[in-house]
């Protein structure tokens, strides 16, 4: 690798061409360093000579180090963003009148900004907030329930499809204890 001032040879010929680097202002000029890699010429004979390389700047190699840094920062802050997602299972409702069939599978959101958590069932579409881990499932539960008694005392032909659709897997997940007075 060598070093020369502000010109390069041209490939092809010998005359000197003067480089012209855009957007410098005359301090950068001084600091400005053009560097030539001489690489072997594939083309030329064997032992043949040398050709000239590409030709890289320290301003232009400053400037996109910039860019990937600023890039690189505005991932770091968008992951930052970015819930932290992670699953649970609940097998209980925390109601002595209802129990749960099976362990139903539970989307735990926890929000680096916000103070709440949020325990959702997409299929659902419901969801409940805490501020730990705990809350969140309790209020989930209590919108499990809130749900199921409000689908089940409604008439099935009244009910639109999704609604529908809810109170069929709610009716899978969830049985009503009859208690005995």
């Amino acid at each position: 690798m060598t070093t020369k001032p502000m010109g390069f040879r041209c490939d092809g010929c010998d005359r000197v061409r003067r480089a012209k680097p855009h957007g410098l202002t005359r301090d950068d000029y001084a600091l400005l360093i053009i560097v030539r890699f001489d690489l072997p010429d594939p083309t030329r004979a064997k032992g043949g000579g040398m050709m000239n390389g590409p030709l890289v700047t320290i301003a232009a190699l400053s400037a996109t180090v910039e860019s990937l840094v600023n890039q690189t920062d505005l991932l770091r802050t968008e992951a930052r963003m970015r819930p932290v997602k992670w699953t649970t299972q609940i097998y209980d409702l925390g109601d002595d009148a209802y129990t749960l069939r099976e362990p139903v599978l539970v989307l735990i959101e926890e929000y680096p900004e916000e103070v709440n958590i949020v325990a959702r069932l997409p299929e659902l579409e419901l969801f409940g907030e805490g501020k730990t881990v705990s809350e969140a499932l309790l209020a989930l539960k209590h919108s499990m329930l809130d749900l199921y008694d409000e689908l089940v005392a409604e008439d099935i032909g009244a009910l639109g499809y999704l609604p529908q659709s809810w109170l069929r897997i709610l009716n899978r997940l969830i049985s009503k204890i009859e208690l005995s007075q």
